[in-house]
Order: C-alpha cells, then structure tokens, then sequence
C-alpha cells in the first residue's frame, strides 16, 4: 500500500473541483457559502465501522472507502478484484490506505463527519456518539 497523503491530496483536490459529478452539502443561501463533504466511515457491505480504510487509485468515489478486510473476504468469494464501492478495478498492488479514512478512524468516535473547504473536520453539535445511538456497549 502506498502513501497515505495521496488520498488526503485526492480530497482536497476533489473539495475544490468545478467537476459536476462531484456533490456538496450547502448551508442556509442566506448565510455565507459552506461547502463541507459528507465522510462515511461506515462500510457498505458490513454496515459495521471501517477499521482500516483503502481504496484503488482508481477509484473516484470519497466520501467513503472500502473495509481492507471485507475487501479480502469479498475477492475470495468473488475471485474478482473489485473495488465493491464503484466496481472499479482493486488489485491488491493498487490499493492505498485512505488518510481521511484513517484520520476519522483514529481521532472520532464518529462515523460519519463533514469535511469543510478549508479541511477542517465538524462533527453535528450535541449529538450523540456511534456507540450510544446504536444501542451497543463498546
């Protein structure tokens, strides 16, 4: 796996993109503009918390990541190496730890995190943990 700064610099640079595939979360038209990204780091496939965050370098797609180890599972059983996000090609020589994956992994307790412009990273005011709101003790 290669460096994890390759994937922070594919965000920024996706933060700033006029590209119109690229979909943002706006505040109030009154307020001043904010554009923040929505990062999930809940894996689609298991639904449980990613514990060590990769994706392709081809893959396009981040506002999520794959699951280093349902990604394993996944190609064992399919014998097709798949990006299970976007179906991009996944080759394990291909695969780059995701460092804002890794970032939200180590330094929240949350799942899911707006990202702003600026890379600052928020989390919603007066909400609850993952823990408490799936009813788990961890």
């Amino acid at each position: 796996m290669k460096q994890k700064q390759m994937t922070s610099k594919f965000f920024k640079e996706a933060l700033f993109s006029d590209d119109d595939n690229v979909q943002f979360a706006q505040t109030d038209a009154d307020a001043v503009e904010t554009i923040t990204e929505t990062f999930n780091a809940v894996c689609p496939n298991t639904l449980k918390r990613i514990e060590l965050p990769v994706r392709s370098k081809q893959c396009t797609h981040y506002s999520t990541c794959m699951d280093l180890v349902t990604y394993i599972q996944t190609v064992e059983e399919s014998l097709k190496f798949r990006c299970y996000i976007c179906g991009k090609q996944a080759r394990f020589e291909d695969l780059v730890v995701d460092a804002t994956g890794w970032h939200v992994m180590k330094n929240y307790q949350r799942s899911v995190v707006q990202i702003g412009k600026d890379g600052v990273i928020e989390i919603e005011k007066g909400g609850q943990e993952d823990e408490e709101l799936s009813g788990w003790d961890m």
